[in-house]
Formats: C-alpha cells, structure tokens, sequence
C-alpha cells in the first residue's frame, strides 16, 4: 500500500489524529490496561509517591483559580484547616465552574451532596428543627 516506511508511518500519523483513530487507540489502551491491571497499578503508585501533592497544588489551582489567598480556617463551620484530616477544600458552582470559597472536606461534601440547592439545605434544617420538637 505505502511505498516507504516513511509513507506508512505519515499516513498512521494522520489517521489516528481523526476520531476513528482516536477511538481505535482507545480501545486499544482500554484493553492493554485490563490485561495490564498490575502494570497499572505498580505505575500509578510510583507516580502518586513521587508527587503526593499534584492535585492539591497544580490541578485544582487551574481549574478553580481562587480569587484570593487560602484562610486558616473553614468559611463554612470555621473550623481550622490544621485540625482536619483532609486540609482545605476549594468550593466551585457545578453549573458555572466559578471559585467560591474554602471550605472543610466534610462541608464541601454535605453541600454536593445536597447538590448545591438552598431549598434542599433548608428541607434538612426544617427536618432537625422538626426532630428537636419532638424530644
């Protein structure tokens, strides 16, 4: 089909930068990474030890991009960062994807998990509010 090695290795260039290439390559890591599970494992530890902090001080500052400097302690319960297990968790509106805050890893995940609604949040308080009456 190609004349040349060269020919060959240009066409697969081009092809896998398409969709199809890129779902065939895809499919192929997939595959390779289930047969591989150990490799996988063995490789994700090593770069995990090598840098423990990646997330917490590259990945979420780009995707966030606080608009000021991290407090000492939890602008939801107050709590000091230094008396979590965690650390600080930086706060974003799912919908917009804008920063909105610090918060403790417990109040960042009761507010996810309340899926961010006021109506939700004031549904459990009138539920606690209802459970105190009642003792």
């Amino acid at each position: 089909m190609h004349k040349t090695v060269e020919a060959r290795r240009a066409y697969r260039k081009k092809y896998y930068a398409t969709a199809a290439g890129k779902a065939i390559i895809a499919k192929g890591n997939a595959k390779w990474q289930r047969k591989n599970r150990h490799k996988m494992t063995v490789a994700q530890r090593a770069y995990r030890a090598k840098t423990p902090n990646y997330y917490r001080t590259v990945v979420r500052i780009q995707l966030y991009k606080p608009t000021y400097p991290e407090p000492k302690r939890c602008e939801g319960c107050g709590i000091p960062f230094a008396a979590t297990k965690n650390g600080s968790c930086m706060d974003h509106d799912h919908l917009t994807g804008k920063f909105r805050g610090y918060l403790c890893c417990n109040c960042n995940w009761a507010l996810g998990h309340a899926k961010d609604s006021r109506v939700i949040l004031q549904l459990l308080i009138d539920y606690l509010d209802r459970d105190e009456l009642l003792r």
